[in-house]
């Protein structure tokens, strides 16, 4: 069985469905971050180019294989990390995503299961600390 495969077209018909209908267009005002796994790279690509022929500025974040949705750690934090640590996120963070004016973001999730049978305290902890970001998204 062979492996479907995305057309140049068809990513450059996305992205700018996304771009221009989703996002209301690019102008040169716009920094857009697109976040996303390395899985996606042809569609992030592709939005990276829309978001540069329009007179934007992309600000692409290819997320870590062991990230779960996009959060601000990655599953090894989760595993190994205590609560103390994980409440500390880099102070850098929140100045990259509020400079941002639009945003999108292009999950897969490779592999949820590394997020699976952690600790109440240690899921509740990964999740309040990425909710400062989610609210600025």
């Amino acid at each position: 069985m062979s492996e479907a495969k995305i057309t140049d077209e068809q990513l450059q018909k996305w992205a700018s469905i996304l771009l221009d209908h989703s996002l209301g267009g690019i102008t040169a005002d716009d920094v857009v971050m697109i976040k996303g796994e390395h899985v996606a790279w042809p569609l992030i690509n592709a939005l990276q180019e829309g978001v540069i022929k329009a007179g934007g500025r992309p600000d692409v974040w290819l997320v870590p294989p062991d990230n779960d949705r996009g959060r601000v750690w990655g599953g090894a934090m989760a595993r190994l990390g205590k609560e103390e640590q994980i409440k500390l996120v880099p102070e850098w963070l929140m100045g990259r995503y509020q400079a941002m004016t639009k945003f999108i973001e292009v999950l897969g999730a490779e592999d949820p299961s590394l997020y699976a049978g952690l600790p109440k305290e240690t899921a509740g902890a990964i999740a309040a600390a990425d909710q400062p970001y989610m609210a600025v998204r």
